[in-house]
């Protein structure tokens, strides 16, 4: 079980001050989960698979990669991703 207060806390505050940081995958995965969950979107495992890759596995570029996704997701009406869907959102 992971402490989402206390995760939320050191994304929201810490890690803007900190240089690229890698995380744990599984770690990696259940924050995404818990982010994209909360929004109201929901990602496969390998969507989520793909998005760890894409945000190069850290925190500080995956805030950039869920930002962008989520936008997205309200100017679209749209919150069931696709994969096409995910591509497009996070081209460079």
């Amino acid at each position: 079980q992971i402490d989402t207060e206390r995760l939320g806390f050191w994304m929201g505050t810490r890690i803007r001050q900190l240089p690229l940081y890698p995380l744990g995958k599984e770690l990696f995965l259940e924050m995404m989960d818990s982010k994209f969950v909360s929004a109201g979107v929901k990602l496969s495992r390998k969507q989520r698979e793909f998005l760890y890759v894409r945000s190069n596995k850290s925190v500080r570029s995956f805030d950039g990669v869920y930002n962008k996704i989520l936008l997205n997701c309200k100017v679209n009406g749209n919150y069931k991703l696709s994969m096409n869907d995910l591509i497009l959102y996070t081209k460079p």
